[in-house]
């Protein structure tokens, strides 16, 4: 009896011709198939990201206003507009907000907040 020629020796041997692929079709790469595919941009994708953006930039202008606004003087803020940036810095408003704003009936500003004391 010869031993190649047994049913076990024959599944254990390899195929005479290996299996062929599939050729990708056109416009797919060999490796990667169908999952990468080129998006399409949706006209309700476009929308919803629109109105992301208008409501982030609404939500956004009252405290860029309010942060423009603090480093002005106050001949600054009567000429110019709310909009455009300070022409220089001026934390003369935060020294006198942290040292002698009202917060409820103390006004000793907003040091005894801090932890610190003076």
């Amino acid at each position: 009896m010869n031993i190649e020629s047994t049913p076990v020796a024959d599944s254990l041997r390899a195929p005479a011709s290996p299996l062929k692929r599939a050729s990708p079709a056109a416009g797919q790469s060999p490796l990667r198939g169908n999952r990468w595919k080129s998006r399409r941009i949706s006209m309700s994708r476009v929308l919803i990201y629109g109105v992301l953006l208008l409501a982030m930039v609404l939500f956004l202008a009252p405290m860029y206003v309010m942060l423009a606004t603090s480093f002005k003087d106050a001949e600054e803020i009567r000429s110019g507009n709310l909009l455009s940036l300070p022409s220089s810095l001026n934390f003369e408003a935060w020294t006198l907000a942290w040292s002698s704003a009202c917060t409820g009936t103390d006004c000793r500003g907003l040091q005894p907040f801090s932890g610190t004391r003076c």
